[in-house]
């Protein structure tokens, strides 16, 4: 074996060496990649539960103390109790679907439609949730201030200045999950399409 021949075996057992190795990297890459997918995957569901689970509660509670504590009239109590039921069964219909685990590529690229329906429904979502709400909350300062509401004139005022304060607080919780939610879903959506865009 002259010096040439040598040398070029020695350039092939060197590329196969690197070729080797860069599979290897490939493997774990894509391995970290879809581990970090399905840590985001995972956030979403957690956060989906935990909406679930405060809506449900908000169903029993706020009805219960529109009628009982503050006498308000039994057909807005029951409005109340409907639109937390439509808010659970839309927010369970958006997110419906998106699961984590295993994912092949054909499973990546459903879940990545699903994520993006479920980010333009989370937006849809404040188109009626928000006028809603705010005839809702008029509805009740009127019915507090017109009937025999159980918190006297006295305390009607403080309860207004309680309840706006309420509001505040919880547009502003409202408004980071919902942009903290979008920046996910499109976090979940920019992963899929770098993994898949080969």
């Amino acid at each position: 074996m002259n010096t040439n021949d040598f040398e070029l075996e020695n350039m092939r057992q060197q590329m196969a060496t690197l070729k080797s190795k860069l599979e290897q990297q490939e493997i774990i890459n894509d391995r970290l990649i879809r581990d970090s997918l399905n840590t985001k995957l995972g956030k979403v569901k957690r956060q989906k539960w935990t909406k679930l689970i405060l809506i449900l509660f908000a169903m029993l509670y706020v009805p219960a103390i529109l009628y009982w504590m503050l006498n308000l009239p039994a057909w807005f109590c029951i409005v109340s109790l409907l639109y937390f039921a439509f808010a659970a069964f839309y927010d369970f219909y958006y997110m419906n679907g998106i699961n984590n685990g295993d994912l092949s590529r054909e499973q990546m690229l459903d879940t990545s439609r699903r994520v993006a329906r479920m980010k333009k429904m989370n937006a849809r979502w404040l188109w009626f949730s928000i006028p809603f709400s705010i005839v809702w909350i008029a509805t009740m300062a009127y019915l507090m201030f017109t009937t025999d509401s159980l918190i006297t004139r006295a305390n009607l005022e403080g309860a207004l200045y309680g309840g706006a304060i309420g509001l505040i607080i919880g547009l502003a919780i409202g408004a980071y999950v919902y942009t903290r939610q979008q920046r996910q879903a499109q976090a979940i959506i920019d992963q899929i399409d770098e993994i898949t865009k080969d």
